[in-house]
């Protein structure tokens, strides 16, 4: 469930929750006693004297509550269980503060713009841009706690425009709502419950939105306890490992250490994963062991492994990038690219050297030879003939058999032929095929893609 439809669901189920328990503290537990008006005149406050403090309080358990919810909601994405208490205390508290902070820059804005009188459409319309803004600045704050929490600056920036968006909406539908339910004996409370409601639920919606959209890299887990869940990578450093207060937690492999490893955002862009542990081999990059007290640049569609866990690494490439490796030297990865066969070079100058051949003619065709490398997953290690026609599963009779991947089925994928290279194409699998990390039905492949197969990587050579 925890992939990105997953969480954007999460997040936007934990925004409701927020609402609803804001509407169940303003108007149906007795406690508070709310306008049924916009603006707090005279008359306002002679009738309800302790309106101001209401709302403030109403604002704030807002904020403490879209905190709260939303740091929950990502703890159980993320598969961090076991820092309930502190991803609840943070979530409470920098809740509250943005709930308080944001009322009282949302108040300047609404005082300005808002009028109790609407007499005309575009009062209605300022009265409308009034509150959208008001929500909008609790919004904003409350959608940063759980980058406060983590300390990160992206996830802040994320939160703050996710949780604005929602906020502006909320509002709006809260302004709107009071003259759409006019008719019913208190308007201002039905207003208040769509309001609440409708904009926690944006908030979480906006906020997983962008979290999708601006994520620059990510990791899956495709083997063992909450395969399939995807965590993003958006500190510094994001440490993996069996501690409650890893980024990345796995549990249930005592082959994990609590600190096992870490990736690192390098400065200069890209990622590097380095071994944490005194065992020098148990963290790998596609099969290639990470050196004790050095690193390797990570890269899209690579495969790591984690004492016995395995790890999908996902990056969006927007551009060229230099990771740093050691001793100050530093190399620049080329994005990943496949060869052009349609391209056509020009024709040879007509003198004595020899004819060039044609572009046909040099296209790599992996047809003759091609050999499937397991490079992590059960079956590390071993090779398999890549021929047309071969399928590939967890059926001990098929011509690339992985009996020992669980995550496999029986008839994963086959080898097919094209015309200038073989291709994989999917059978009908539970949990799908991989290319260099993109799910596929058909792709061609060219020496050196990583086709995942369940929980075993396999690199064509």
């Amino acid at each position: 469930m925890f992939n990105v439809s997953g969480r954007i669901l999460l997040l936007t189920l934990a925004g409701v929750a927020a609402g609803l328990l804001t509407w169940a503290l303003s108007d149906l537990s007795g406690a508070i006693r709310l306008p049924d008006v916009g603006a707090y005149t005279a008359d306002v406050l002679a009738r309800y004297p302790n309106a101001v403090r209401d709302q403030t309080i109403v604002g704030v358990f807002f904020g403490a509550m879209v905190g709260l919810m939303l740091g929950l909601a990502d703890m159980v994405a993320s598969g961090t269980g076991a820092q309930w208490k502190r991803v609840a205390g943070y979530g409470l508290l920098l809740g509250a503060v943005a709930g308080f902070t944001g009322l009282s820059f949302g108040g300047v804005v609404f005082g300005w713009l808002y009028s109790d009188s609407v007499t005309n459409p575009l009062r209605f319309l300022l009265n409308t841009l009034a509150r959208a803004l008001g929500w909008g600045f609790i919004g904003a704050l409350a959608g940063s706690a759980d980058g406060v929490r983590k300390w990160s600056g992206r996830t802040i920036r994320n939160g703050m425009v996710g949780g604005f968006i929602g906020g502006v909406l909320g509002g709006t539908v809260f302004e709107a709502a009071v003259y759409l339910f006019a008719w019913v004996p208190r308007p201002a409370v039905v207003s208040r419950l769509l309001g609440f409601i409708i904009t926690g639920a944006l908030i979480g919606l906006f906020i997983g939105l962008v979290q999708q959209l601006l994520k620059e890299a990510w990791v899956r887990i495709v083997v063992g306890k909450n395969e399939g869940r995807e965590v993003l990578i958006d500190k510094t450093q994001t440490t993996i490992g069996r501690s409650e207060l890893c980024d990345v937690a796995i549990f249930g492999d005592m082959s994990v250490q609590k600190n096992h490893a870490v990736i690192t955002a390098s400065p200069n862009g890209g990622y590097v994963l380095r071994d944490l542990t005194e065992k020098p081999g148990t963290v790998k990059v596609n099969g290639n062991t990470v050196p004790k007290s050095d690193e390797l640049p990570v890269r899209n569609g690579d495969t790591l492994t984690v004492g016995g866990k395995t790890l999908l690494f996902f990056e969006r490439l927007t551009k060229e990038r230099t990771v740093a490796v050691r001793d100050g030297v530093t190399v620049t990865p080329p994005a990943p690219s496949r060869p052009n066969t349609a391209t056509f070079n020009p024709l040879p100058p007509l003198t004595a050297s020899p004819p060039v051949a044609s572009p046909i003619s040099q296209a790599p065709r992996p047809t003759t030879g091609a050999t499937l490398v397991a490079v992590s997953g059960p079956h590390v290690g071993q090779s398999f003939a890549a021929r047309s026609g071969a399928i590939i599963g967890r059926d001990p009779a098929a011509e690339i058999a992985l009996p020992n991947d669980t995550s496999a089925s029986r008839r994963h994928a086959r080898i097919v032929q094209e015309a200038l290279s073989l291709a994989i194409e999917d059978a009908g699998s539970t949990n799908g095929t991989f290319v260099n990390g993109q799910r596929i039905t058909r792709q061609s492949l060219v020496p050196g893609d990583t086709v995942l197969v369940g929980g075993t990587s396999l690199r064509l050579e």
